[in-house]
């Protein structure tokens, strides 16, 4: 078990950085929560947004607020949409970098096209006006691309409708019918990850929707893109890659019920043992669209990958999957046959045995420090841990050899939570150096504790312990996103527990959240990139318990909603300030009026009677 922290301790640690201490529930005040509360702070929003510099800010505050704004003043919303659109539209046509650096991983991120963030959010409730916008947005990027690159004689074939599938993923939680039948138009192009990123979402709603789908796009695709075959492999062995791919290809996220279907792997094994049959008696050697080598190495490459998972699932289909890979081969040309050779003898292409054996035979420290990051992260989900810490522990690089050994026991204290081995968890948590990292481990074993406990009363009190161990750690750290995410985790669960508490850790994260320059706080998940030699890349991303800023506020404000506001408005970089408000605001919509004396509008936060809150003498 951690070592104990007394609250006593724990807040004497705690430095309130805030002109405020929020007093304790002791006297119940009428809330401001009601309807027109929420329309009065949305248009109020609205109208702070156009001092707002960052556009891309900007029109999510406006998105946000029309989203909000439909069920209750539908012409308001409108009007708002049509604003951002065509801010995103003027947007477009500035110039300005596509991509940034994510200071906190390194990894490069690109930056979404404004104009489809605003259609998205519309296409939620009107996908006739969603979709025309994008007809005209097609059209328009149509006459640009003529004009910039006149299309080559031997160009590549690209997919016009890519934009499509992502638009179709964005519609199935409202509009499943629209959705698929925007997904079909994309069956006449080359392929691309969008159609099983679409398969895998769809099944969350309708797996037999998504069955028929699958069906139809193996009947479609052409010989001549072996790759949209090659992609249709993933739905039915639930694969999150694509066999012969390098590991550094991001993976897909499937649903966490997923599982494999026997029915469609038949299907997709007849399909393709048929194109290698007719790739084998046809002497023309076609060309893999996409990838420009040949279609016969292509589906050599994929087959002799595929084997073990046919070998697994469908054993009835191993040996003539074995043949037809040796057949394929048998027909390579020596180029063929040397590309291939090369890419075998790659360490990225090497089995977790082999990659062992070669950090073994030695090497030099980059090729072996290669090999063990590839077997780390290839290993089989059977393979001991401890093992895989001792490879980890070998890295000669030690700032790698950090990243991966977090991730190791991160996954390690996920797996002993879930399985209810709390102790073991919290045995761990010490091994985890990085803040965020830490803290979401810790909030995960005390979801587990909550669930697992026969003692309530005692479940509480060790949770609030581990919580506050979160809180102390963060508050002896720098003040960064990573510090403010924990702060906010911990806060998220502490209302649940200890209200009075809660509201001192959030006003705590409110000073951090000051301090950064650029807060990154409203995405659900942390980004985990490892990055070693020779290009070695790991992207991991975990879901968090809380950690963005609107979960936090909306669950104070579901228990305190003023206080929620007060503190909200305290927030000093303007955008975040704004869409914590809006999400706030969503809670008050369609309530009535508790007290006929707040049916005036109520000034803001910063405003409010100040008999609610004292002054920290500290």
């Amino acid at each position: 078990m951690i070592r104990k922290i007394t609250v006593r301790v724990a807040c004497i640690i705690l430095i309130i950085s805030l002109p405020l201490f929020v007093q304790g529930q002791t006297e119940k005040s009428t809330s401001s929560c009601n309807h027109q509360r929420a329309i009065d702070l949305i248009q109020l929003q609205v109208l702070k947004a156009k001092y707002i510099d960052d556009v891309p800010a900007r029109i999510k505050i406006l998105t946000q607020a029309a989203d909000l704004l439909w069920v209750s003043d539908q012409v308001s919303s409108r009007a708002i949409y049509d604003n951002a659109y065509a801010l995103a539209v003027e947007y477009h046509h500035t110039p300005r970098a596509k991509s940034y650096e994510d200071k906190e991983t390194g990894a490069i991120v690109l930056l979404a096209d404004q104009r489809d963030v605003v259609i998205k959010s519309i296409a939620q409730h009107d996908h006739t006006w969603a979709n025309s916008l994008r007809e005209v947005w097609k059209k328009e990027e149509s006459k640009e691309k003529e004009k910039l690159s006149p299309q080559l004689p031997n160009a590549k074939p690209t997919n016009p409708e890519v934009g499509t599938i992502s638009f179709a993923i964005t519609l199935i939680p409202t509009n499943k019918g629209y959705a698929i039948d925007l997904a079909r138009t994309t069956l006449n192009y080359p392929p691309s990850r969008g159609f099983p990123t679409f398969l895998f979402k769809l099944a969350e709603y309708d797996s037999i929707a998504a069955d028929n789908l699958w069906i139809e796009a193996i009947s479609r695709y052409s010989p001549n893109y072996l790759e949209g075959l090659f992609y249709l492999s993933l739905y039915p062995f639930a694969l999150d890659r694509i066999p012969y791919l390098p590991l550094s290809y991001a993976a897909f996220e499937l649903p966490k019920s997923f599982k494999v279907n026997p029915k469609l792997q038949e299907i997709f094994l007849q399909t393709i043992f048929s194109q290698a049959e007719k790739l084998i008696n046809d002497p023309n050697q076609p060309q893999d669209a996409v990838r420009g080598s040949s279609s016969q190495a292509s589906l050599y490459a994929f087959l002799r990958s595929l084997n073990p998972t046919i070998a697994k699932y469908q054993k009835t289909y191993a040996e003539r999957a074995a043949a037809l890979t040796f057949q394929l081969e048998q027909k390579l040309t020596p180029a063929s046959h040397t590309e291939i050779r090369q890419k075998e003898q790659s360490i990225a292409n090497k089995s977790y045995e082999e990659l062992v054996e070669e950090f073994e035979n030695g090497g030099n420290i980059a090729v072996r420090d290669l090999a063990l990051l590839y077997a780390i992260f290839k290993a089989p989900a059977s393979e001991d841990i401890v093992r895989l810490q001792n490879l980890a522990e070998k890295i000669s690089d030690l700032t790698v050899q950090g990243q991966v050994l977090d991730w190791l026991v991160f996954n390690d204290i996920q797996k002993k939570a879930k399985a209810g081995r709390t102790n073991e968890a919290l045995a761990l948590l010490n091994k985890i150096h990085r803040l965020d990292l830490k803290a979401q481990a810790m909030l995960s074993t005390i979801t587990n504790i909550g669930s697992q406990q026969n003692n309530p009363i005692e479940a509480k009190r060790v949770m609030i312990e581990i919580l506050n161990e979160v809180v102390v750690l963060a508050l002896r750290s720098e003040e960064t996103n990573e510090k403010a995410r924990a702060l906010l985790g911990a806060a998220y669960l502490l209302i649940k527990l200890d209200l009075a508490r809660a509201l001192e850790v959030i006003e705590a994260s409110i000073a951090t959240i000051n301090k950064i320059q650029t807060p990154n706080l409203t995405s659900q998940y942390i980004s985990h990139l490892i990055k070693g030699p020779n290009n070695f890349s790991y992207h991991a991303r975990y879901q968090m318990t809380g950690y963005d800023i609107n979960s936090v506020f909306k669950e104070l404000g579901g228990k305190d909603f003023d206080n929620a506001l007060l503190l909200a408005d305290y927030i000093s970089h303007a955008h975040l300030r704004s869409t914590v408000i809006l999400s706030l605001s969503s809670l008050c919509l369609g309530k009535k009026l508790e007290d006929k004396s707040l049916s005036t509008p109520l000034p803001s936060a910063r405003e409010n009677d100040k008999s609610k809150v004292k002054r920290n003498q500290n």
